[in-house]
């Protein structure tokens, strides 16, 4: 059997729309002889607003083992310096607009969400232990796509 890692900053409990193309792929994959591991973030299901879908979620790193499928549900993490330029004081959100303008113009999108601070660690132990034929990064958030590399260096 081929194995394939998924990662994904979306996946159910989560019942944004990303969720349900990784949940898709790991809920089939196996029709085709596929061994499927997702590895996303912590969620509890009840986040309906921006700031639920950016909040942390410090909850413990757990496996779950499904029928078809596994999954990694990882401690979530913010970039900081966005979480403080996000604040209410109308100096700091003036000075937080110029700062989103900058990673914009850099090519940093979704600065308030980054999935290489909440996968990257955990990753790159798992892939020493773990072989995959092909892996899958799924986005939103765009700054996932910085993890590429990560793979390549495994392989």
């Amino acid at each position: 059997m081929k194995n394939v890692l998924v990662v994904s900053y979306y996946f159910p409990p989560n019942t944004g729309a990303p969720a349900w193309r990784p949940f898709s792929w790991a809920t089939n994959f196996h029709k085709k002889g596929i061994n499927t591991t997702i590895i996303t973030r912590h969620w509890t299901g009840n986040e309906n607003t921006w700031e639920e879908f950016i909040r942390p979620n410090t909850s413990p790193l757990k496996e779950s083992q499904f029928d078809h499928y596994r999954v990694f549900y990882l401690p979530s993490r913010r970039n900081k310096l966005s979480a403080f330029f996000s604040k209410k004081n109308s100096l700091v959100r003036l000075f937080g607009k110029l700062y989103f303008f900058i990673m914009a113009l850099i090519g940093k999108l979704n600065t308030e969400i980054d999935g290489t601070l909440t996968f990257k660690d955990f990753i790159v132990n798992h892939l020493k232990e773990n072989k995959y034929d092909v892996a899958i990064i799924t986005v939103p958030p765009f700054n996932m796509l910085q993890m590429v590399d990560l793979f390549h260096e495994q392989n």
